[in-house]
């Protein structure tokens, strides 16, 4: 059920961040670049959860026993994280 809805939240998520840039900065460019680095930033967060967490790297540098997965709540807190960074970042210009 997540999975068939998940290209539909993505698709509101990232056309409702473009709408509000271009009506905020008036730039196809810069709503575009922003959409383009949110996405890059939001897969290398992921991609660092499956290397530490999956993988166990850097288990004995970090003081932790991974148990060879992420949690589900984990993916939600992490994409809402770096969600908030975003809007903070892109209204403090």
């Amino acid at each position: 059920m997540i999975l068939e809805r998940l290209p539909l939240i993505f698709g509101l998520v990232l056309g409702v961040t473009f709408i509000v840039l271009l009506l905020a900065f008036g730039s196809v460019v810069v709503a575009g670049t922003a959409i383009v680095l949110s996405l890059l930033s939001v897969a290398a967060a992921y991609g660092l959860l499956v290397l530490v967490f999956q993988n166990q790297w850097a288990e004995d540098l970090l003081g932790f026993r991974s148990n060879g997965a992420v949690v589900s709540w984990l993916r939600c807190s992490c994409s809402s994280c770096c969600s908030g960074c975003r809007w903070t970042t892109t209204c403090s210009w």
